[in-house]
């Protein structure tokens, strides 16, 4: 298994150990440990070429879990503040480029309160990278607020 860094690049196939990575499915597995029990939310972005999301069914999270096709999809799990993302590039249109994972929080805390994360990466039911992080990971998080009236 490889610790993942923050703005680590690698190819899915070197990590993989396959040829080529349009030919497989892996799963990216996020848990969340909250300070205030605040509850956490992780969605998926296809993006283009521009990265931009230009279509919105490829946008991935609780009330849209699955992308055309099957490509992107969330499945369901049984503790509150993890989730699992199915990826099935065979299944992705060849206008998506990458792949984008947000992760929200609700009102009453921020991320940077977050006291320990964690992102794997996960091929044929084995975890072949790791990310840990933390709420320091997010201490140039924008907060946005309205007021509404």
């Amino acid at each position: 298994m490889m610790n993942l860094l923050r703005g680590q690049r690698i190819k899915l196939a070197e990590l993989c150990g396959k040829q080529n990575f349009h030919e497989f499915e892996f799963f990216i597995r996020t848990s969340m440990l909250s300070q205030n029990n605040a509850t956490y939310d992780i969605g998926c972005f296809g993006v283009d070429e521009f990265g931009k999301c230009s279509d919105e069914k490829f946008f991935i999270f609780f009330n849209q879990k699955v992308s055309p096709g099957g490509g992107i999809e969330l499945l369901d799990v049984t503790s509150i503040n993890e989730s699992l993302t199915r990826i099935n590039i065979r299944k992705l249109p060849e206008t998506i480029k990458k792949l984008v994972f947000t992760a929200t929080v609700d009102a009453d805390e921020s991320l940077s309160e977050l006291k320990r994360g964690e992102l794997e990466l996960i091929f044929e039911s084995k975890t072949i990278g790791s990310f840990l992080f933390n709420g320091e990971s997010f201490s140039d998080e924008k907060l946005c607020t309205r007021q509404f009236s």
